[in-house]
């Protein structure tokens, strides 16, 4: 049974590549491949040279925004650029990085999501190609300083943010696709090009660790969220260092939700120099949800039977959250209640005992919760936070004996849920849940289809519950 933190980023890739997929459709009125004619299209295909987008912008009497001027000392700029006469990846490391920082002019990038958001950098999880950025970002620091000369270069890229629409789309400027190369380098935003010059002064001075251990103590009030980029950063260097300080930043911070992003951090971290914080964390951390996430990390993954710190905490379950969270406290305590029932039911008979044990005093959002968890429902929604996203994985699933006694002893139960993990299905009952898992653990002897009418439902339960 592990608990895994992670990074926000990922939590929106499979929305992301349906998006991805659909882009072509929602840009309202963009030419289809090869039919390109506006100013914005032109540039966007490196087929057609910038020389070949001037004149037909001038033949049409149309620049679209584009500053013709702009273009045309980019095109004094081709014709004088001598091209290397190695290939790429033959030239020696400084020329090849300056014959990918110059063709920057020609990046074409990826585009994300039906809000046509570009990005000059690739992202594989949603299927783009790799880029000229991503060859240029990984030079590392060694890039650094060619992309800060850069940062106020207007010239184009053929990058476009498309907006909603064909009609109000707007070019990625290199010097904007150098702050991307420069955040994706440094593993952290950046609020401005300030703020990136002074990040880099301060690398240059000290080394990384130290200027990113020194940025994260100053770091106080509402930028402390920020302490989480910083603290990931500092584990990803040197793991066994950035520990210390990731337990500082613990007892300094009031919310419980970036200190949960900490204790995600810290949980990563292996060797004896974290265990100390987090056998505290797990006794006396400040929600169910920081003690869970601790006491995970110290298990031993041969350990078998259900952690009695996981039976002390879910006997002594009183509060059981609210049905919408609306609070950092109300969404840990949620994400909680979610993760325990899930490290139980995983933890064989013993601990699909203590599920059942007392459930019928529960309420029935908890109730209709342990139904989903002992049929292996995928109960991550639960863990939604400000921060980030704590994946809880049943895996093994609770045993298949216990578990369809436990769900068939639900199947009497008609109390109707008020929760947010089902949504659009307003009159479902424990039962009906309960039902759902049966069918989904055991196809060969139920079936049951949550969304049929209630009196279909009632026939199938009735039907299992022979």
């Amino acid at each position: 049974m592990v608990i895994r933190p992670v990074r926000a980023a990922a939590l929106f890739v499979g929305v992301l590549l349906a998006l991805t997929q659909a882009a072509g459709s929602a840009r309202g009125g963009e030419p289809a491949p090869g039919e390109a004619t506006g100013p914005w299209e032109l540039l966007a295909d490196p087929k057609i040279s910038r020389r070949e987008v001037i004149e037909r912008c001038r033949e049409a009497e149309d620049s679209g925004f584009l500053d013709l001027a702009l273009l045309e000392r980019m095109v004094a700029e081709d014709e004088a650029h001598e091209a290397p006469e190695l290939p790429l990846e033959d030239l020696p490391r400084a020329e090849r990085l300056a014959e990918l920082i110059w063709r920057l002019r020609d990046e074409t990038g990826s585009l994300l999501g039906t809000n046509g958001w570009g990005s000059v950098l690739s992202h594989p999880a949603l299927g783009t190609p790799p880029t000229t950025s991503d060859l240029i970002a990984a030079f590392g620091h060694e890039a650094v300083p060619l992309l800060l000369e850069r940062l106020e270069d207007p010239r184009y890229t053929r990058v476009v943010n498309w907006g909603r629409s064909a009609r109000h789309p707007a070019f990625v400027p290199i010097g904007a696709a150098a702050a991307e190369i420069l955040a994706r380098i440094a593993d952290r935003p950046f609020a401005s090009t300030d703020v990136c010059r002074l990040w880099w002064r301060e690398v240059s001075e000290k080394g990384e660790f130290l200027a990113t251990a020194d940025e994260m103590d100053r770091s106080a009030g509402p930028t402390m969220y920020y302490a989480i980029y910083l603290a990931a950063r500092l584990v990803r260097i040197n793991p066994v260092a950035a520990a210390p300080l990731a337990v500082r930043a613990c007892g300094r911070q009031a919310d419980i939700l970036v200190r949960k992003g900490l204790v995600d951090l810290l949980a990563t971290i292996e060797g004896e120099g974290v265990k100390p914080f987090l056998r505290s964390e797990a006794a006396s951390g400040p929600t169910l949800l920081h003690r869970l996430v601790a006491a995970s990390a110290l298990r031993d993954p041969s350990e078998s039977g259900p952690n009695p710190m996981w039976v002390r905490d879910w006997q002594a379950l009183t509060d059981h959250g609210q049905p919408f969270p609306s609070t950092h406290e109300q969404w840990c305590l949620d994400g909680g209640i979610a993760s325990l029932a899930v490290l139980l039911a995983s933890s064989g008979a013993e601990g699909v005992r203590v599920l059942r044990d007392g459930l019928e005093r529960r309420p029935p959002r908890t109730r209709g919760l342990v139904a989903q968890v002992l049929g292996g429902a995928d109960v991550s929604y639960h863990l939604y936070g400000y921060i980030g996203k704590v994946w809880v994985k049943s895996d093994p699933v609770a045993p298949a004996p216990e578990a369809e006694m436990a769900l068939k002893a639900l199947l009497g139960d008609l109390e109707r849920i008020d929760a947010n993990y089902v949504p659009r299905l307003l009159d479902v009952r424990v039962a009906d849940l309960a039902a759902q898992s049966l069918a989904t653990r055991f196809p060969e002897r139920y079936a049951f289809k949550l969304s049929a009418p209630a009196a279909e439902r009632d026939a199938a339960i009735a039907k299992m519950g022979r």
